[in-house]
């Protein structure tokens, strides 16, 4: 049985393409009895395919693939375990004691039984299994709330209306009337079967919904043009108030001299975004809801933390992918660059 894992910085890639080489490991029983390596630069899923079956591969170990890729794949007799996450070395041990599935690293990382030992067994699964049997009484899948992560849930339980956290059953909607209004009005806008809505035009039924007349806008100086034409539209059903994040006229201050930085008339970069001000604003004003637009990182933290309203974000700004950050998801070139970050060092 031939297995093929692409390797990224000495652990499974989370996409194939961006993968440093890929190691093909043949078994025998539980034993791995060959290795190979094939250095990749750059290559796209086409190449991957063809290097995948000149090799012979039987199963493939990734990280992340869609459904396209997976179609393609299986189309040619490679079976995949998927949403793998770990280090090459446990990945080989994995596979030589029979542990591996989809998922392999994240449901790992919960259980600290697994986490300290070296490999994952299957006696260590046996012990579990045992565990969960002595006792019938309801244990969550992940019994740390601190350590909760829904992606690792195998069981998925609340996704067919069965409780998954004792004490979460109750909805919030039956004891705050304005939390089942906003409920309501969100499930109005998500039940539009006739058409697909954009996030614009859902925002606009939403507040329609809710009844709301007057709407803030907090937005960011880099997005002014954009930000016009919204107040321009939501206007004709709205009060709009909008909000620049510059108001107040704060000057930015050295954090190495302590004194205001000078600033050119022609250039804002050096005055301070004011987000508490922003929002101070908006709550003078009574707003009913208040939309961010394009605020920095961090900025619209505050904001909302400030805010008395509640708060929705139409537009987020990324100066890098066409303020479309869900891109980076996507890209090979940017997983690359973002999985290059060392952690604790600028």
């Amino acid at each position: 049985m031939c297995y093929a894992i692409p390797i990224f910085a000495d652990r499974v890639a989370p996409r194939c393409t961006i993968a440093e080489f890929i190691l093909f490991l043949v078994l025998k029983g539980n034993r791995i009895v060959s290795r190979k390596r094939i250095n990749l630069k750059d290559c796209t899923w086409i190449e991957l395919i063809r290097i995948l079956i000149a090799h012979e591969t039987d199963i493939l170990v990734c990280g992340g693939i869609n459904k396209e890729t997976r179609e393609m794949v299986e189309s040619h007799g490679i079976m995949i375990i998927d949403n793998v996450c770990c280090s090459n070395e446990q990945a080989q041990h994995a596979l030589e004691n029979g542990s591996m599935h989809s998922g392999f690293g994240f449901s790992e990382a919960n259980n600290p039984k697994k986490q300290n030992s070296g490999s994952f067994s299957r006696k260590d699964d046996q012990a579990d299994k045992k565990d969960s049997s002595d006792s019938a009484e309801f244990k969550p899948a992940i019994p740390d709330l601190e350590t909760i992560d829904c992606l690792a849930c195998e069981d998925k339980v609340c996704l067919r209306g069965e409780v998954c956290r004792p004490g979460l059953r109750k909805n919030a909607a039956e004891d705050d009337p304005v939390t089942r209004t906003m409920l309501e009005s969100s499930l109005d806008v998500m039940a539009e079967k006739e058409r697909t809505l954009c996030r614009l035009t859902e925002l606009i039924y939403f507040c329609l919904g809710m009844k709301y007349r007057k709407i803030g806008i907090a937005f960011c100086i880099d997005m002014f043009e954009q930000t016009e034409i919204l107040v321009n539209l939501l206007r004709r059903f709205f009060e709009v108030y909008p909000v620049c994040c510059k108001i107040g006229g704060n000057r930015t201050f050295d954090p190495h001299t302590g004194s205001i930085i000078s600033n050119d008339k022609a250039d804002f970069s050096n005055i301070s975004c004011n987000p508490v001000g922003q929002a101070k604003m908006l709550n003078k004003i009574g707003t009913d809801i208040n939309i961010i637009v394009g605020l920095c990182m961090g900025v619209d933290c505050i904001f909302s933390r400030e805010s008395k309203a509640p708060v929705s974000t139409l537009f987020v700004k990324d100066k890098s992918l066409a303020h479309n950050p869900i891109g980076a998801l996507y890209s090979d070139y940017y997983l690359k660059e973002i999985t290059k970050t060392k952690v604790g060092k600028t």
